[in-house]
């Protein structure tokens, strides 16, 4: 059964350039991960110091897998005193059920 992560990241003043480029980093880490079938880092148009990341995987052990991984883990401690709270990070499955039908 496929997993998704979301996370909501706020950087602390001052510290949205480098969270920034390590967010990317950590999207790409994904990204190269056979198991992930996307990961879409958001950052808002409202708010220059919010990012949302969005990443779909082919099981949830291949997600939490990764995420123990030197590199992510290394990044992870790279960007934990650059954010204003924890992670944000929250996991998710798909719900099987009927097609949705549309309204007209």
């Amino acid at each position: 059964m496929s997993a998704t992560n979301i996370a909501f990241l706020r950087a602390r003043k001052g510290r949205e350039q480098g969270l920034s480029q390590a967010l990317h980093r950590l999207a790409e880490f994904s990204r190269d991960n056979p198991d992930c079938a996307l990961s879409h880092l958001h950052r808002s148009e409202e708010d220059p110091a919010l990012w949302f990341l969005y990443e779909t995987w082919g099981s949830r052990a291949a997600m939490w897998e990764h995420l123990g991984t030197a590199p992510v883990q290394a990044l992870v401690r790279q960007i934990g005193p650059w954010l204003e709270s924890d992670l944000g990070l929250r996991s998710f499955h798909l719900m099987p059920g009927p097609p949705l039908e549309l309204v007209a």
